[in-house]
């Protein structure tokens, strides 16, 4: 599409040079035509010119509309080539009648300079600047260019065959949801078109379903917008450590709207900042984990370091990671709950309707940090409170930190496993050994709250086999599991 883009930019500043004396049939034949039938694959056999659009008034006349197939058309309407002036609400709200009329879905309005797809169905509301799915200028003497690569996206072939010019619609529909100031939605529509044109290369087709359901939108996975992120780092260079946590909040954000307006049924997205983190913060896999495995020495060290500063607080998340192999968000959800949600007598607590079993050391955690409350005066609603001001408010992820930061990372430092050590690094190593120790994905997936995709991209295959032997012995199930650091917190 960059030689189109040369070519239409050539014709437009040879036009622009006899704009005043040139008409909109004159922009059409000349500019119009040739883009559509030469760039964009429409067939010129099939485009009806000054076709009649009766309305209760009067006659008015659209200036191309072309034959697709049986119940579906585009409609082009062309305005007088203005280097100085934008098309407006006016001529947009033209085009829609049109399109009304005609019940067709998509729309082209251009000035040759500037040009605008619509699609009808492209916002819930009546603002008719919100059906405008790409907004493309084209970079005509001093004026700007913007967005002029995705002119691919008003060919036949993506929007009326392959049909993949309908992720654009989709996102506009999102903007629809929202009013965005310019600077944010810029930010929103370079993330947006750039992950969908990446998509869409490699998805070739659009699948929507009777009754509104967008299959193709439903099965974009987090896996597909992790590989974008990776093929998407900056200047071609690693992340090194930085999480795209911008990009994922823009991705995330446009799913579960959708998701929440009924506009699709599922979101698949919901987790996604989550693993960006394992990927780009940890950047550990199955194979490198192996070698940072802690041993049981090296975590009965950093536990007594711990439990040497007599605060129950941090030992809290030294468990909730190495135990359970909590992230820093479930964490700080831990700390969060009530203490009704905490159950000695049948030694579990629930946290976000799951209940998950209480090793002792935990236990003897939750009571010493409620002799403190009392100590203290303090009447918690919550597990762990921290004092801002006058009020007692949940502990934050920056609490979490601390821990590995400052307390863990100063207990040896010689040994790179220790010193080194993250929540994310700790979660990885909890989930390999839970396996290597012949737990089984259901088992790890329940304590961790880690999806299975994510365990088995640190568990390499040979593990999950060697489990299933361990388990299945002569035809008959007979394995037994353990936690590989049942001894240290369950005592």
């Amino acid at each position: 599409m960059n030689t189109v883009i040369k070519q239409l930019r050539g014709k437009l500043i040879q036009f622009q040079k006899e704009s005043e004396r040139k008409s909109e049939d004159d922009l059409s034949n000349q500019v119009i035509l040739w883009l559509l039938e030469d760039c964009l694959g429409y067939e010129r056999s099939s485009m009806h010119w000054e076709k009649r659009m009766p309305s209760k008034n009067r006659n008015r006349f659209a200036d191309i509309v072309i034959d697709i197939r049986e119940g579906e058309k585009l409609i082009v309407e062309t305005k007088k080539y203005d280097p100085k002036r934008d098309m407006d609400d006016d001529d947009l709200q033209q085009l829609i009648d049109y399109l009304s009329r005609e019940k067709s879905s998509w729309g082209i309005l251009t000035n040759g300079r500037e040009i605008l797809l619509i699609n009808i169905a492209a916002s819930a509301g009546i603002d008719v600047a919100e059906k405008v799915v790409l907004r493309i200028n084209i970079a005509v003497g001093k004026q700007r260019g913007k967005n002029e690569k995705y002119i691919k996206y008003l060919s036949k072939e993506k929007i009326f065959d392959s049909r993949v010019t309908n992720y654009y619609r989709d996102i506009a529909y999102f903007f629809s949801l929202h009013r965005l100031s310019k600077s944010s939605r810029e930010r929103y529509e370079n993330t947006l078109y750039n992950f969908f044109d990446d998509y869409a290369e490699n998805n070739k087709i659009y699948i929507e379903y009777a009754g509104g359901r967008h299959q193709s939108l439903e099965e974009v996975s987090e896996k597909d917008v992790i590989e974008f992120l990776k093929r998407d780092r900056p200047f071609g260079r690693p992340y090194s450590g930085q999480i795209p946590k911008a990009k994922c909040a823009h991705i995330g954000a446009m799913f579960k709207d959708l998701c929440e307006s009924g506009y699709i049924k599922e979101n698949r997205m919901s987790r996604l900042l989550e693993r960006a983190t394992i990927v780009f913060e940890s950047g550990e896999n199955s194979s490198d984990i192996a070698e940072k495995v802690l041993s049981l020495q090296e975590m009965k060290v950093i536990l007594s370091g711990l439990e040497e500063q007599n605060k129950p607080s941090k030992i809290m998340i030294f468990i909730l990671c190495a135990y359970y192999g909590f992230d820093r968000a479930l964490i700080v959800k831990f700390f969060s709950i009530p203490w009704t949600s905490v159950d000695y007598e049948h030694c579990c607590f629930e946290l976000e309707g799951k209940k998950y079993p209480m090793v002792e050391k935990l236990a003897k955690c939750l009571r010493e940090k409620q002799r403190e409350y009392k100590e203290k005066g303090v009447k918690p609603t919550a597990i762990n409170v921290i004092r801002k001001g006058e009020k007692y408010l949940p502990a934050k992820k920056d609490t979490v930190n601390a821990v590995f930061d400052e307390d863990i990372k100063a207990m040896d430092k010689e040994n790179e496993r220790i010193n080194t050590l993250t929540p994310q690094k700790m979660r990885a190593i909890v989930i390999y050994n839970m396996c290597k120790c012949g737990c089984t994905l259901d088992e790890v997936s329940y304590l961790t709250n880690a999806t299975v995709a994510q365990i088995l991209r640190y568990v390499p295959e040979d593990i999950i086999q060697k489990n299933g032997m361990k388990v299945w012995r002569g035809g008959k199930k007979e394995g037994r599991s353990h936690h590989p650091y049942k001894e240290i917190f369950d005592v």
